[in-house]
């Protein structure tokens, strides 16, 4: 007599964050080989671009952040 077995499927959600890209890059830059860095590296050079496009830094506000 052949025994019947069930399959389920599930799914996970994922959303995927800022903290989250940081938390994978940083861990590429610590732990990962040559080419993980060079992709950390690249990609941390790609937001650093759109962020001075977008928000760029303003020497009075960055001297304030210092002083903290």
């Amino acid at each position: 007599m052949a025994k019947e077995t069930k399959e389920t499927n599930s799914t996970i959600e994922m959303k995927w964050t800022w903290v989250a890209h940081m938390a994978s890059l940083i861990r590429f830059i610590e732990q990962g080989n040559e080419d993980n860095r060079q992709f950390a590296f690249d990609e941390l050079m790609k937001l650093a671009a759109q962020l001075d496009v977008t928000n760029p830094i303003k020497q009075k506000e960055d001297e304030k952040v210092k002083d903290k």
